[in-house]
């Protein structure tokens, strides 16, 4: 891999990590949530992800940076808050999270940098992952609004 394409699957990696780091905080507060378990496929989804990314050279040495920013924010929208049953910011912050990621992975999908590997990866598992969980986010969204 040239030094090009080892930054920008670290980038990748980046915010792989960044969306695991906030998946364990989401569980954290989910308790007995009937949500925790989707949270919880989802967080495995990502770690998994990152476990890929880092054997195709993505490198944990770089420094987050902007790609990580948008999972930062789910911190913010769930301070003083010890559940997610009754914090509707909570669900859509993931969700944007989620969309980030998917832009991320659909340019990085069209990048004639990256190897054929790492695009054929993205295109096949990681985008269309990133897709279903911005779907499943939807879905508990809608399904916490009805119950108010």
């Amino acid at each position: 891999m040239t030094a090009l394409q080892t930054d920008r699957a670290a980038t990748l990696l980046s915010g792989e990590l960044a969306a695991a780091k906030t998946y364990k905080l989401a569980l954290s507060k989910a308790g007995v949530d009937p949500k925790a378990s989707v949270l919880h496929r989802i967080y495995a989804d990502h770690e998994k992800a990152a476990a890929t990314l880092r054997e195709l050279g993505g490198s944990e040495d770089r420094k987050q940076e902007f790609d990580t920013i948008f999972w930062d924010s789910f911190g913010y929208a769930t301070r003083g808050s010890n559940s997610l049953s009754h914090n509707p910011d909570a669900l859509e912050t993931l969700r944007i999270g989620e969309e980030q990621c998917a832009a991320g992975y659909a340019y990085a999908a069209e990048d004639d940098q990256l190897t054929l590997e790492l695009r054929a990866l993205i295109r096949r598992r990681l985008l269309p992952q990133t897709q279903f969980h911005i779907a499943t986010l939807e879905r508990l969204a809608e399904g916490q609004r009805s119950r108010w």
